[in-house]
């Protein structure tokens, strides 16, 4: 124990340090130990479940509070071919931190709400993070097997189902940024082209 023993309370004893000062109800060092052995798995057949539902508990409380901000470290990038000025409104963009006090954009009044029913999420293994694959009809072609996938800098057509869609070459506009990978690998786009995108049916 810490401290001169002159000066400890005699009326408070700790087993663990064998000593008076406090009690061994109170005592710290001996709360540390007992943690420690735990996590080495020394007093496995001691520990009770209201143990476990403590420490569970304090980590839903810790997980439950609001966040302070929102940093956006991907948010969707620009295209290839863009201005220097649209990529300058970019990096702004990257570089604000969104307080969570301020408001965020309203959802329009006409936008549909995309969700899943207990239907549809059957025969999936929960909990998943699968990727959202979709059929889309691009130019009247219905175009199966579809990522969605909003974080992406770049929507990718590649050449081969660009050559089966019938279209030409000429209606490329030039792509001056390259793709870069994840590894660094840089690759060059043939270049970009807008395509009328039809999602669900008539009227949304």
């Amino acid at each position: 124990m810490k401290g001169d023993s002159n000066k400890r309370n005699k009326n408070k004893y700790c087993c663990f340090h064998r000593d008076h000062g406090h009690d061994t109800d109170e005592c710290y060092d001996l709360k540390q130990q007992i943690e420690n052995f735990i996590r080495q798995g020394k007093l496995r057949h001691f520990v009770g479940r209201d143990y476990k539902d403590e420490k569970l508990k304090a980590k839903m409380e810790e997980s439950s509070r609001p966040p302070l901000g929102e940093i956006r470290v991907i948010i969707g990038g620009t295209s290839t071919g863009q201005s220097s000025k649209v990529k300058k409104m970019y990096l702004k963009a990257v570089q604000n931190v969104q307080l969570s006090g301020r408001p965020l954009r309203m959802k329009e009044a006409d936008e549909p709400t995309i969700s899943f029913t207990d239907e549809e999420a059957k025969r999936i293994h929960h909990p998943h993070d699968n990727a959202i694959v979709i059929t889309l009809l691009i130019i009247d072609y219905r175009t199966r097997r579809v990522l969605v996938d909003n974080e992406s800098s770049a929507d990718i057509l590649y050449y081969p189902a660009f050559q089966q869609m019938r279209l030409g070459r000429d209606q490329l506009r030039l792509a001056c940024s390259p793709l870069i990978g994840f590894g660094g690998m840089k690759v060059q786009p043939v270049g970009t082209i807008t395509l009328p995108v039809v999602v669900g049916s008539y009227p949304q």
